[in-house]
């Protein structure tokens, strides 16, 4: 397994590196909310800082720091924008939730690139229909923070059981089977957590 870039880094300097980096945010509050979502550079700094692989499994290329770590994370750069730090957070939260819930096979190709970005939505839409191969999933999902920059999106959808019933399944697609919608930023607050 690859050892991620920086095999001594150590939980206290990634943080240390948020703290350095939300001062910077501050002045830049306006013109996140302007664009809906932190700057291209910004992301640049935080994939430089490691943050996008701090749940990210070890044996994956990850720093496995485990959620305290990345809460502090979050917290800081949240002092320095709330809208950069909602958007960091929801973007890269759910690496736990793919090491915890999806097989090993989901997790090789979904963490092949060490960093990882990966926005999920919490309520049901689409339509998911099975094939010959497996299933072809269409729908809009919106409200999914952390998107701009992500690798793969999680959503949910509803199939029908055996019975007609409705169940919940839950799915990944990658970046390059999906487009992001422009359709953020009238919303009260945090109009610049990429949300779209």
């Amino acid at each position: 397994f690859p050892l991620p870039p920086e095999p001594n880094l150590t939980p206290a300097e990634v943080i240390a590196r948020a703290e350095a980096i939300a001062p910077t945010l501050v002045a830049r509050q306006a013109e996140t909310e302007q664009r809906t979502f932190y700057s291209l550079d910004t992301h640049e700094a935080f994939l430089k800082a490691g943050f996008y692989r701090i749940l990210v499994p070890r044996r994956y290329g990850g720093y496995d720091f485990g959620i305290e770590t990345f809460m502090r994370v979050v917290v800081a750069l949240t002092r320095g924008c709330p809208s950069t730090g909602w958007m960091y957070c929801l973007g890269a939260a759910h690496a736990h939730a793919v090491a915890t819930l999806f097989g090993e096979q989901a997790q090789d190709e979904m963490f092949s690139a060490g960093d990882f970005i990966c926005p999920a939505t919490v309520m049901p839409s689409g339509t998911a229909e099975r094939t010959e191969g497996g299933w072809l999933l269409n729908g809009t999902w919106g409200y999914c923070s952390g998107v701009p920059y992500a690798n793969y999106f999680v959503g949910h959808t509803l199939v029908s059981d055996e019975d007609g019933q409705p169940e919940p399944m839950m799915f990944a697609i990658p970046r390059s089977e999906w487009r992001r919608l422009d359709d953020w930023g009238q919303q009260l607050g945090l109009k610049g957590s990429g949300s779209h």
